[in-house]
């Protein structure tokens, strides 16, 4: 960058022009140089912006289909977009968008061992202390369950919100076990309920001792499957208003 510097010495009338020169390396103040965040400046930066693209979806289900003859081969797809559509058409940007990759059907006997996603964790099962916490997922194909070994439900160690569990003041004659884990929710969909329970070490002594320690928990659940939860309210309508022979 050059400029010209007017002076005017003496006040006889002469002029002299002293002329600056500026490279971009030159780290002289005053240097307005646009440079992104990436070491990119000017024009080039605009041009990498309209064709960003986001990051890579998870690959789709396989398409192909159990047959008699066992497993089948399929593809299964991703994609990703722009993030700047318009801007990445004029810039005629050219990303590749959709990938796909080879797949093979989990088959057994001819039928799909396929599953749904798993869902969310279920609450812990303690109120106090540790407990557990299940998620679950299903197979797609209703006759799965027959024939196929895929694991259904998971299982992890979680903390209550309170951490510390008081103790109980018993007497020896009226000991008990420890508490079992909490059951399964009892219901499929909606809301129902688990329990858990314990009993007394010597039932003899607790008997003659008249004790009257709780041995039976019960505790309300929901099962965190929505769709599944608005089926099944669904159906519990239609079947209500089903007349009866």
């Amino acid at each position: 960058v050059s400029c010209d510097n007017e002076d005017n010495e003496g006040g006889n009338g002469e002029t002299r022009y002293h002329a600056i020169s500026i490279t971009e390396d030159s780290g002289v103040d005053g240097v307005n140089k646009s440079v992104d965040a990436s070491g990119v400046s000017g024009s080039a930066s605009s041009s990498l912006d309209a064709c960003a693209v986001v990051a890579w979806g998870v690959f789709g289900p396989c398409s192909a289909s159990c047959g008699s003859s066992g497993s089948g081969s399929g593809v299964r797809v991703r994609t990703r977009a722009y993030i700047r559509r318009e801007a990445a058409a004029a810039a005629q940007c050219r990303h590749q968008l959709i990938e796909s990759a080879p797949c093979e059907a989990e088959c057994t006997n001819g039928i799909s061992c396929e599953t749904t996603t798993w869902t969310e964790w279920a609450e812990c099962s303690a109120t106090c202390g540790k407990g557990v916490r299940l998620r679950r997922r299903k197979y797609k194909h209703h006759m799965a369950r027959r024939v196929c070994a895929t694991d259904l439900m998971e299982k992890e160690q979680c903390e209550a919100a309170v951490t510390y569990c008081a103790p109980e003041n018993i007497s020896p004659s009226c000991a008990v076990s420890s508490w079992t884990e909490w059951s399964s929710c009892s219901a499929s969909c909606g809301t129902g309920f688990r329990v858990r329970t314990r009993g007394y070490l010597n039932r003899r002594l607790a008997v003659v001792a008249r004790c009257g320690v709780e041995q039976l928990q019960r505790a309300v659940c929901r099962t965190k499957v929505p769709v599944t939860v608005r089926l099944c309210e669904r159906s519990a309508i239609v079947l209500k208003f089903l007349p009866t022979n």
